[in-house]
């Protein structure tokens, strides 16, 4: 919050100024409506963003599956990512309110990070819709103040949203890894069932190096004597079984 009040209160501060250097006298407004202007802007600004967020999060939570093309992450763009130092500075940027989306509170929740990758889609599209729409602020400003006013600030409102599209787009892979890896043993009471479970959780952790599975207490034995089966079958192959704590 602190670096984007930053950003604001500074770009403000450099807007105004080169109006009253430049602006009031090619554009023949008071040094009044120089600052004015840019005030007015940032607040309407500031409104119209808000507006578009609870437009968005009233959508269908269907529309942001993270496996959907839009928000596929490619190799390429993560190293974009990595050249622009996002780590050093990714956790100073405003983060959308509603869902603390600054780390990760349960890794072995399944529910919860799907959750979280939805988060993630929502937030990326807020911000790319507001990215693209701030600039109708324009159209707010006589034709020949838009250099002066609204231009510059749908500038200023763009790179702010574009930030949390960085973030939100260099976290996701990491979370669909986590997600991926856990696998929900006893989704069904059979034993084939579980074993068939195991086994695409073996297949994981031979791609990723390891997988968590998730087992509950009231699949009583059941469960335990497919643990049992597969440790005998498995750790010979030199899998090791540990347990979250």
């Amino acid at each position: 919050m602190v670096l984007y009040l930053s950003i604001i209160f500074g770009c403000m501060a450099i807007i105004s100024a080169c109006n009253l250097i430049w602006g009031c006298e090619a554009c023949g407004f008071s040094p009044l409506y120089a600052w004015l202007g840019v005030v007015i802007g940032t607040l309407l600004m500031i409104i119209w963003d808000a507006v578009i967020a609870t437009i968005v999060i009233k959508l269908p939570k269907k529309w942001f599956d993270p496996y959907r093309k839009l928000f596929f992450v490619s190799p390429k763009e993560r190293v974009f990512y990595e050249k622009i130092k996002i780590r050093s500075w990714k956790d100073k940027v405003f983060a959308s309110i509603g869902w603390d989306k600054r780390q990760v509170k349960d890794v072995s929740d399944n529910e919860y990070l799907y959750r979280f990758l939805v988060e993630t889609c929502i937030a990326e599209f807020m911000h790319v819709i507001s990215f693209f729409l701030g600039y109708l602020l324009i159209f707010l400003y006589p034709l020949e103040y838009v250099w002066c006013f609204g231009f510059p600030i749908a500038c200023v409102n763009a790179f702010l949203q574009a930030l949390p599209v960085f973030i939100q787009r260099y976290n996701r892979p990491k979370l669909l890894k986590l997600y991926e890896r856990n696998i929900f043993l006893d989704n069904t009471p059979n034993q084939d069932d579980m074993i068939a479970m195991f086994k695409s959780g073996i297949e994981i952790a031979k791609k990723n190096g390891s997988v968590v599975m998730i087992g509950h207490v009231w699949s009583g034995r059941n469960l335990a004597d497919v643990l049992q089966k597969m440790y005998d079958e498995f750790t010979p192959q030199g899998f090791i079984f540990g347990e979250l704590k």
